[in-house]
């Protein structure tokens, strides 16, 4: 019930780009799923998360009656690099037709966290008596912090289809529904590093 520390960062970013290349061009979402926690690279319900463990993985499906190339382009100056996905394949669609996709936040829990908050507002300390005390928590290893919130907001947001025809919008839809949950209320082991003479508020 709870968030640790894992090792990863970048793969998705990858599924990500190939995944809004794919919507662009129209191929088959046959499965993507979404973060628990909305990233900051892509609108809401743009993202697609991939990991090793369990079911989350990105499959697209080319739905076309010929062939697609996808290329890779990844390039680096030393201090950022680029990663593009380019989809090539015969044009099988209206002409004058293009699309775009567009995010609508529909609930967005501002309360955690607040947009300038700093994380550490986010954690309460918790003295009483069923709890070590910070001498008794260095020595066992005992937690001594309730995490009661994270850093992220709970968003749900819609992502919507616009297709144009001539530059003209003629269709809008949306194509589905997309709800970060964020973390449930958990407990972090180990000892957090704040000064004895500091307050933290818990936020209700």
């Amino acid at each position: 019930g709870g968030v640790v520390d894992e090792i990863g960062g970048g793969i998705c970013q990858v599924a990500t780009t190939l995944y809004n290349a794919a919507l662009n061009a129209e191929l088959g979402i046959v499965y993507r799923k979404s973060h628990s926690r909305m990233p900051s690279y892509v609108p809401a319900g743009l993202d697609a998360m991939v990991y090793s463990q369990g079911n989350s993985d990105f499959v697209i499906q080319n739905n076309y009656s010929h062939p697609v190339y996808i290329e890779t382009v990844v390039t680096n100056n030393g201090t950022f690099g680029e990663l593009r996905f380019r989809i090539f394949g015969v044009e099988e669609r209206e002409a004058g037709r293009t699309i775009s996709y567009e995010s609508k936040l529909i609930e967005k829990d501002c309360r955690i966290p607040a947009e300038d908050a700093d994380p550490s507002e986010y954690f309460k300390l918790v003295y009483d008596d069923k709890m070590p005390t910070l001498e008794e928590s260095a020595q066992t290893g005992k937690e001594y912090a309730e995490q009661t919130g994270s850093f992220y907001p709970v968003v749900k947001a819609d992502v919507y289809k616009v297709e144009y025809k001539n530059g003209q919008e003629v269709k809008r839809s949306r194509i589905y529904t997309t709800y970060y949950k964020n973390a449930g209320k958990g407990y972090i082991s180990g000892i957090f590093k704040v000064n004895p003479d500091t307050y933290i508020r818990a936020i209700e």
